[in-house]
């Protein structure tokens, strides 16, 4: 008989500290400051959505660009005239 794993769109704590390479103790610190979204299940354990956290990666990082970005968007400014 074989098992078939249920993927789950949530993570547990332990899970989405390895999925963001945080400490669960800084994750936790972000839930009690709602730096970031989280859910309880009937006010108990932490869960996460994984398109959460990835928003929130996405969203609190600040994108350093390459050489090739910049002179790109440079060329594409000068052209536009902005």
């Amino acid at each position: 008989m074989s098992q078939t794993k249920i993927e789950s769109p949530f993570l547990s704590l332990q899970e989405a500290s390895e999925y963001l390479k945080l400490k669960p103790s800084t994750l936790y610190s972000y839930t009690h400051k709602r730096v970031i979204p989280f859910y309880k299940l009937r006010g108990r354990k932490i869960y996460f959505r994984k398109e959460d956290l990835d928003n929130f990666i996405m969203n609190d990082m600040n994108l350093v660009k390459s050489k090739k970005q910049i002179t790109s968007d440079a060329l594409t400014n000068i052209v536009s005239g902005k």
